[in-house]
Parts: structure tokens; C-alpha cells; sequence
């Protein structure tokens, strides 16, 4: 979980397949992925007994293979391009994902 300038809670987690997620964290939602996700069984079964539809879950939803691991928020002034955005160190390829945000949207 990281604090962002504006005081904004945002959260990652590493789901089930096909649901790692990113998440604006705002009061009374609920974020767990045991009971709302994007993702499924690697099975191909249902994960969970609330979906997206019911207006809880994920700000952005990685449908990749990045698993994430941990994260920080980054405030780096030198690449004006990157004001602002995410990065999140992926387990899948060992690499570091950059998530564009523009107006706290993904």
C-alpha cells in the first residue's frame, strides 16, 4: 500500500489468473480477491462470490502475467514523462512495469 501526494490510498495484489490488480482505495468497497476479482481458477472456475459488476474491485486489472511483488509509490522529478506514474516490480520476466496514470485514472 502506498500514500500518493494527494493523500489518495492505493493498493496492488497479486490475484488469482489473470486478475493482479491496482486499486484507488475508497471507503465501505471491498478489494479482497477471495470475494471480488477479475481473475479465475486455474482451473477455469469462478473465484470468489462477488464480481465487478457489483461496483467494488480493481481501478485496473492486469490481464498479463506481471505477479506482482512489492511496490512503491515514486516520486522521480527528472523524466517528465513518468510524473505521476506507477512502478511495480513484476515476479513474471523479473522486470519493473511503468502504469500511466493521468487524473489518479490508469
Amino acid at each position: 500500500m502506498a500514500i500518493d501526494p494527494d493523500g489518495n490510498l492505493w493498493d496492488v495484489e497479486m490475484g488469482p489468473r489473470g486478475g493482479d490488480e491496482i486499486n484507488l482505495i475508497q471507503p465501505g468497497k471491498n478489494y479482497g480477491w477471495g470475494d471480488v476479482t477479475y481473475g479465475i481458477e486455474y482451473s477455469g472456475d469462478k473465484v470468489g462470490r462477488n464480481y465487478p459488476e457489483t461496483g467494488n474491485g480493481a481501478a485496473c486489472v492486469l490481464l498479463g502475467s506481471c505477479y506482482f511483488a512489492e511496490w512503491h509509490y515514486v516520486l522521480y522529478r527528472n523524466i517528465e514523462e513518468w510524473k505521476g506514474n506507477l512502478l511495480i516490480g513484476c515476479l513474471s520476466g523479473e522486470h519493473i512495469a511503468r502504469i500511466v496514470m493521468k487524473d489518479k485514472k490508469l
